[in-house]
């Protein structure tokens, strides 16, 4: 399986009046860089089965925007395995469930998405991996088994996708 991870984009620093870190949408300029970023992925020939994201606000419109420009995924669903601060065994579980996808998307926050992917590819979880807001990252190989393991190809900023579209 390839799996992707995707942090969420740039959100507003607070919510609605009175509302929630939950609901802290994203920024004119937080969806305008996914956008950007979706259509980096599609022109890399990355191809998404399947779109999970974090319940929160600013995640979920993450991947809705992604979902626009791939509309032959299934998605977004909410995963609250996506959540900040949930347990890795939870993720795997979820992810076991979706036997037949080949290629999913994960959409979530900081830390977390971090610590997986240090999780898979090295089996520790002090990897030093960053994933910057908008950054996504690409593992192939990916197997969820109660170890699980994949190859990074690629973690990627905003920034340098930019500069190397």
């Amino acid at each position: 399986m390839d799996l992707y991870f995707l942090r969420h984009g740039k959100a507003e620093k607070t919510g609605l009046v009175g509302g929630t870190d939950e609901e802290r949408p994203l920024t004119g300029r937080g969806r305008s860089e996914i956008r950007s970023i979706a259509g980096w992925i599609l022109s890399q020939g990355c191809i998404f089965d399947y779109i999970a994201t974090s319940p929160l606000i600013r995640a979920y419109e993450t991947a809705a925007i992604v979902a626009e420009v791939y509309p032959d995924s299934d998605g977004p669903v909410v995963w609250e395995e996506l959540s900040p601060g949930m347990e890795f065994d939870r993720l795997l579980y979820r992810i076991r469930e979706q036997g037949y996808v080949t290629s999913l998307l994960l959409v979530g926050h900081e830390p977390s998405l971090s610590t997986w992917i240090s999780m898979i590819i090295s089996g520790a979880v002090d990897g030093r991996i960053v994933l910057k807001k908008g950054g996504v990252a690409k593992i192939v190989n990916f197997i969820p088994a109660p170890e699980p393991y994949g190859d990074l190809v690629w973690l990627l900023s905003p920034s340098l996708m930019q500069k190397i579209s």
